[in-house]
């Protein structure tokens, strides 16, 4: 499992993280959305915020997406661990030599990025696989008596599948996840990090002989969670309505001695757990992930198979009656063109192959979306589908997406960055 704790520092250090996070690991349309979609949601996300809206799916195959969420000071520090590996002629940094550049770099900044794959979608079912990663910085309490300064990394690779049924205009959904996670997490008091920068500056300590079991606590562990949801669609054929959803039914819990996954994934283990040993570091078992029960509003027109437009209006509550969000009010809004099978045709540039095979490449759809969390922070992304069509049923393609994310509160300043998604997928 070591590859699951490298994923922090070696594939996922360069973004910047959303602070508030619903789903166990989300897509990119659902961060550009600020999980704003308990109501109409659809699709592969419907599994990670309300199973329910697995009723509304098409056929849909994506092979894999990508995506990064960048802000200034963790661009900074990707361009210095890539300096530092080229000179060092290293492949990948080493996941607990990281935390000690991040202590004596001490510049606050957060980091997030997934990747989704193996995307299957039909109507009333889904599945796919998914590893998402988060690293920071952050100083909390700062200028009272209480501040501190903590490191913190989390990564999970996992599955989720699930289904759903419709009675009338009623639908209910499921889905269940299993995942392994592993992370860490460092609190120190002002004193605490110039003492440590300073001993890493002189040379006392290095990523070898680091005190990591005295200030840091580590985790690893395998959960399985499941989501439930219902919809509430009181117009045909029209993706408007309501739709309540309770993920992490009853909490996930982590069980740090039964990891599984086969030979190679034990062996992938033992090799992290030897690794820990090494630097005397203990691991604990991962801390729960709480229940969330969310509440949506949906308004919108088309968005279901083969329409052309799609747009629809979501004001959310999360976290209903809960602790782990603080501002639980999302409103976000999505506006879509898809281009018709005939205009493709006009606007597509034709291709064939020395042995007859032939086919176009063209435009396919754009998009646009939006979203606000109220005092936290905005965003605002815009998106294009390319695809290679060979017949009238088969299109092979690709997405392009960017984003753009705007605090609306200082304390929420490392959520100013940009990002970018890269996806490939067979539609029919």
């Amino acid at each position: 499992m070591n590859y699951l704790v490298v994923a922090i520092f070696s594939l996922l250090p360069h973004a910047a993280l959303a602070q508030t996070m619903v789903g166990i690991a989300p897509r990119f349309e659902d961060v550009q959305l600020l999980e704003g979609r308990t109501a109409t949601v659809r699709g592969s996300s419907a599994l990670l915020y309300n199973p329910a809206g697995l009723a509304k799916n098409y056929y849909d195959l994506n092979a894999v997406q990508a995506y990064q969420i960048l802000d200034h000071e963790a661009v900074k520090q990707s361009h210095r661990q890539l300096s530092a590996q080229d000179s060092q002629n290293r492949s990948s940094p080493d996941p607990l030599g990281e935390i000690t550049k991040q202590i004596q770099n001490g510049q606050e900044y957060l980091a997030d990025a997934g990747v989704s794959a193996a995307e299957v979608a039909m109507p009333y079912f889904a599945a796919h696989v998914f590893s998402h990663a988060r690293v920071g910085f952050q100083t909390t309490d700062a200028g009272t008596a209480e501040e501190r300064q903590n490191s913190s990394g989390k990564a999970r690779l996992g599955y989720i599948v699930g289904g759903a049924l419709r009675l009338g205009k009623f639908s209910a959904g499921y889905s269940q996840y299993q995942l392994a996670q592993g992370g860490y997490e460092i609190s120190l008091t002002n004193q605490e990090l110039n003492s440590l920068q300073s001993d890493l500056a002189s040379g006392r300590y290095n990523e070898d002989n680091f005190p990591y079991e005295q200030y840091a606590d580590f985790t690893y562990g395998k959960g399985i969670g499941h989501n439930a949801g219902l919809m509430f669609n009181p117009i045909d054929n029209n993706i408007s309505g309501i739709g309540v959803s309770v993920l992490n039914v009853g909490g996930t819990k982590f069980d740090k001695s039964n990891v599984g996954g086969g030979a190679s994934f034990a062996k992938e283990e033992k090799k992290f757990q030897d690794s820990a040993a090494e630097k005397g570091i203990t691991l604990q078992a991962p801390a729960e992930i709480p229940q969330v029960v969310n509440i949506g509003l949906g308004v919108g027109y088309g968005c279901l198979f083969m329409d052309i437009t799609c747009a629809n209006l979501n004001v959310d509550l999360q976290d209903v009656g809960g602790a782990t969000i603080d501002n639980k009010v999302v409103i976000s809004a999505e506006f879509g063109l898809r281009a018709t099978q005939k205009s493709m045709e006009y606007s597509s540039v034709n291709w064939k192959t020395q042995s007859g095979f032939q086919g176009n490449v063209g435009f396919q759809g754009l998009f646009l979306r939006t979203a606000v969390r109220p005092s936290e922070t905005a965003t605002v992304s815009a998106g294009t589908i390319i695809s290679s069509t060979t017949h009238r049923l088969v299109a092979l393609g690709g997405s392009f997406e960017g984003y753009r994310e705007v605090a609306l509160d200082e304390k929420y300043r490392t959520r100013d960055g940009s990002g970018f998604l890269v996806g490939f997928f067979l539609l029919y």
